[in-house]
């Protein structure tokens, strides 16, 4: 049986819609073993109660078994799921809130801005903990990363730990699914579409192109009603909803495990696949699942401006993921001061002061090092 282990399966709604599309296909009943791990034992325990009326439900044959503890769960993996939110709620209140005071005004924050530097230094160390006991525990596991920042957890775990870059997909819903939306809501072709968060300090771009300023934060809020609401659901003996999500996790299993090529996306090192971006960043390609492995399609050379927006945005991300590797303050600064949004809105001095605030706020979820400065 293949060993899937879900990490930070205590996001109960993200894990049931994994479980249910893992769970409705009649090709892999019986042939799975769930694993899942989170810190938070109260919702690991509601974790575990939603994998078992899945699998119960769809009648799907599968093993569960619950982990606190990391390395259990990671032992014999063949598939590694990754969901965690390092410093969760209250940790993503605090990447909005602090900027705001300074004027600076985000949309989501996980990924890019200030919001995803600080989420990088939150996440990067957690992750290259886990990538050492990965290389130790399932060597030839495949890592499906969901956690943000994409394009610096990745890249993280190659340039801080010894699992290896190929065993590492990230696996995002932007290129499948946002892209067309926003597309669709501009009313424009879907290869002339680019994010510019440029214009987030102006108000009237913001309402020109309606940007949602705090968006992750009511998406935050929504996911702890819903949260409430599943507990609720299980704690009555109730039938929770069901309905599959074909995420993007679940299509990497099913077409290895069953042989079925697929054509996804995926997140992986660039190793040359995008021309003039550096070799060991993580870009977004195609990517063929088939014959038991995941093969990037080399995309090559890129227009001349998107290539440039590529750069721009890549370089708080290298310098976020050297601060932590490097254990260092001054990437910090750096990172920051080469973020779009935040170099067009607030001086340096105002952006220096703003990361020290941001740093002491997170207290131990910083980096040692980078906390000392």
């Amino acid at each position: 049986m293949a060993k899937v282990v879900i990490i930070g399966a205590g996001s109960v709604e993200f894990t049931r819609n994994i479980l249910t599309d893992l769970c409705s296909a009649p090709e892999l009943h019986g042939t799975l073993e769930l694993a899942l791990h989170d810190i938070d034992e109260e919702r690991l325990a509601y974790a575990e109660r939603t994998a078992n009326q899945v699998v119960e439900r769809l009648d799907a044959g599968y093993k569960v078994q619950a982990h606190a503890d990391r390395r259990a769960a990671f032992d014999g993996a063949d598939y590694l799921i990754n969901e965690i939110q390092v410093g969760g709620y209250d940790a993503t209140l605090r990447d909005f809130e602090i900027p705001k005071r300074y004027g600076l005004h985000q949309t989501i924050a996980d990924t890019i801005g200030i919001g995803g530097i600080m989420r990088g230094l939150r996440t990067i160390p957690v992750m290259i903990q886990m990538g050492d006991e990965m290389a130790t525990l399932c060597p030839e596991g495949l890592l499906l990363n969901y956690t943000n920042p994409m394009a610096m957890v990745p890249w993280g775990i190659w340039a801080g730990s010894a699992w290896p870059a190929a065993n590492t997909v990230g696996v995002c819903h932007s290129v499948r699914d946002t892209h067309s939306f926003l597309a669709e809501l501009a009313g424009v072709p879907e290869d002339q579409i680019e994010f510019l968060p440029w214009i987030l300090h102006l108000p009237d771009q913001v309402e020109h192109f309606r940007s949602e300023i705090d968006e992750y934060i009511r998406r935050s809020d929504e996911n702890l009603e819903e949260w409430a609401a599943l507990k609720a659901q299980l704690d009555a003996g109730a039938e929770i909803e069901l309905e599959r999500n074909d995420e993007l996790a679940s299509q990497f299993i099913f077409a290895l495990e069953t042989g079925t090529p697929a054509t996804l996306y995926g997140n992986v090192r660039n190793d040359a696949l995008i021309d003039g971006l550096p070799t060991d960043a993580c870009v977004e390609v195609p990517v063929t699942v088939a014959d038991g492995a995941v093969q990037p399609h080399r995309v090559g050379p890129i227009p001349p401006q998107c290539l440039g927006l590529n750069r721009t945005f890549l370089n708080p991300v290298e310098l976020t993921v050297r601060a932590v590797v490097e254990g260092s303050r001054e990437h910090v600064y750096h990172a920051a001061l080469l973020d779009p949004n935040t170099a067009a809105t607030l001086s340096t001095e105002q952006i220096v002061n703003m990361v020290d605030d941001l740093i002491e706020a997170h207290g131990e979820l910083i980096p040692e090092p980078i906390r000392r400065g």
